[in-house]
């Protein structure tokens, strides 16, 4: 015998979709990994100001060797 009605596992199912959807819509959306995502991080630290145009071409040329 099951402990829960029909009802009440629906109810959890849909709990458990309101949880999944709302964990899922406020997640950080993961970048593509590839070699281009190097790149991108560093020209978005440049656009930032966490390193300066000196750094920024040091650090692109050595990603492209």
């Amino acid at each position: 015998m099951m402990p829960f009605h029909f009802g009440g596992i629906l109810q959890l199912v849909i709990l458990g979709l309101i949880v999944y959807f709302t964990v899922r819509m406020f997640r950080k959306p993961t970048s593509a990994a590839g070699p281009d995502s190097a790149e991108a991080t560093l020209r978005e630290r440049f656009a930032m100001g966490e390193i300066d145009a000196q750094t920024y071409e040091s650090m692109r040329k050595e990603l492209r060797k």
